[in-house]
């Protein structure tokens, strides 16, 4: 067993060794880094705490690089060897469940924390830059630490119990999102109730406690004197362990109907009459982009999900985030949280766009249909932005909510004149929102099928620009040329992905 788990684990670590990815992804965090210490060391004049600040900027963006990975890379662990067909295979190899659930899982596992370890020699500088002590930096990382090995564990069991990538993707989404909101409510129960029974004050404190969103907060206070090992580390080490043994003991519940599964055409198009509503009808006149938003994207009933999922994020916000700013003025936390809920908008947007835009290419790839469209009447490049476009109308929601957001509140409209008075924004927001969708399908189209790594990429290269643009602004070595010319770096990237798309789109179709 040791022998098969170990051969498995280290092709998983070569095959990651290899990737240019792994690599690209760790250069893009430096850089960040290097970012970061720029726009420090230019406001330490305006700014007291400047270790401070460096470090809670490294923080969340690791806390959202972790995150990320958890709800793509570790739920796909098990799922993708019974999509290929593998699973059984190794079974029949002599390697037993626990080498494999150790194997792949151990190799992601490690990837991060060699990932999150390399920075570890950067963020000490914080404490060199003042606002930051050494039990601190060590405090935040093993939280760091801890949450990454329950995501391990979470992801691993989400994987074990589904047959897709995509369902599994979901399934750890939902457990992150209740990780988040949870502990809110049990701190937003014992801060704002008095009849709360002892018997419940215990339990809540300890969900409350073992968030490390919460706990970010309290470690980078000026007055934190706790231990490292805390609740949140402890508890997050324990549901890690649950994940994985309940993934061990449950493993055969996932060894049924291990046959990979065709393309199926959801659910719009049963005879159910409750479901008649969202049947397609007759194709549109772009016939492309009416398959793809029916039986790629969802059809009606996925523009209804994303209606009231949207829509439900302004009550939400409102009676979660608004209790968080009790000390500051009314009109303040109003703006605050607006621009809060137009932030986790754009994000949303963004994570969506790159999911869609590479499963609209990707069951094309894998049905091996492209030659069938191309022989269509139509150019490489009509059929392709057909696809897209038709997978992307069921973000028609979010957008809605998010012009909602900017223009019926105060807020918003402040945000609006900024706009205005500064071109740079919308120029660079105009020139995000073109090299997502291509460099999301681009990488579906080379290699992986699903794009939540792009997404990664993307935002990356989102806070790269974004301190460039702070940067032009407050020094005058990186002056507005500096911006305009990444922003044309964009564009021409996209012109680059949409030429790598269409290659390989005519190479497969010459096949």
């Amino acid at each position: 067993m040791s022998a098969g788990m170990l051969a498995l684990l280290e092709r998983s670590i070569r095959v990651d060794a290899r990737s240019i990815e792994q690599h690209l992804l760790r250069f893009l965090l430096l850089i960040s880094i290097w970012g970061a210490v720029s726009i420090v060391a230019l406001t330490i004049p305006y700014y007291g705490a400047s270790g401070l600040r460096f470090l809670s900027g490294i923080v969340y963006l690791n806390l959202a690089f972790i995150t990320l990975l958890g709800t793509t890379s570790f739920s796909s662990a098990i799922s993708e060897e019974k999509e290929q067909g593998m699973l059984g295979l190794l079974l029949l190899s002599g390697v037993s469940p626990l080498g494999i659930l150790l194997a792949k899982s151990g190799g992601r596992l490690i990837q991060v924390l060699l990932l999150i370890a390399v920075q570890y020699p950067f963020t000490l500088l914080a404490v060199t830059l003042g606002g930051v002590r050494h039990d601190q930096v060590r405090a935040l990382y093993l939280g760091l630490f801890a949450y990454a090995v329950m995501l391990t564990g979470i992801g691993l069991c989400c994987s074990t119990f589904t047959n897709k990538s995509r369902s599994a993707s979901h399934l750890a989404a939902l457990a992150v999102l209740v990780y988040f909101l949870l502990p809110l409510v049990s701190e937003q129960i014992l801060q704002n109730s008095l009849t709360v029974s002892p018997l419940w004050t215990s339990p809540l404190k300890v969900v409350a406690a073992s968030s490390l969103f919460l706990r970010i907060g309290e470690i980078l206070a000026t007055d934190f004197h706790e231990s490292s090992f805390s609740i949140q580390v402890v508890t997050n080490l324990a549901m890690g362990a649950v994940g994985f043994w309940l993934s061990y003991g449950l493993f055969h519940l996932g060894l049924v109907n291990l046959t990979p599964e065709g393309t199926t055409r959801g659910r719009v198009t049963r005879s159910v009459r409750f479901w008649r509503w969202s049947s397609p009808g007759r194709p549109w006149k772009n016939s492309l982009m009416w398959k793809d938003f029916y039986f790629i994207a969802g059809g009606l009933p996925a523009l209804v999900i994303r209606t009231v999922a949207y829509i439900s994020v302004y009550p939400l916000c409102f009676s979660c985030v608004i209790p968080l700013f009790g000390g500051t003025p009314p009109g303040m936390a109003m703006e605050m949280t607006v621009q809060f809920i137009c932030i986790m908008t754009v994000i949303c947007l963004v994570l969506e766009t790159t999911v869609l835009v590479a499963r609209s290419l990707s069951q094309e790839l894998k049905s091996q249909t492209f030659g069938l469209l191309l022989i269509l009447p139509m150019s490489a490049g009509n059929v392709l932005y057909s696809k897209i476009l038709g997978s992307l109308l069921v973000l028609t929601p979010g957008i809605l909510c998010l012009l909602a957001g900017v223009f019926f509140f105060p807020a918003g409209r402040e945000m609006i004149r900024e706009l205005v008075l500064f071109p740079k924004w919308t120029c660079f927001a105009l020139a995000y929102a073109v090299f997502i969708p291509h460099v999301a399908a681009a990488r579906a189209a080379w290699g992986r099928q699903d794009g939540v790594l792009v997404a990664l990429g993307a935002a990356l290269v989102y806070h790269i620009l974004t301190m460039f643009l702070v940067l032009s602004l407050v020094s005058p070595f990186f002056s507005s040329v500096l911006f305009w010319m990444a922003i044309l770096g964009l564009l021409a990237l996209s012109v680059y992905c949409q030429r790598l798309v269409r290659r390989r789109v005519e190479s497969i179709a010459a096949q």
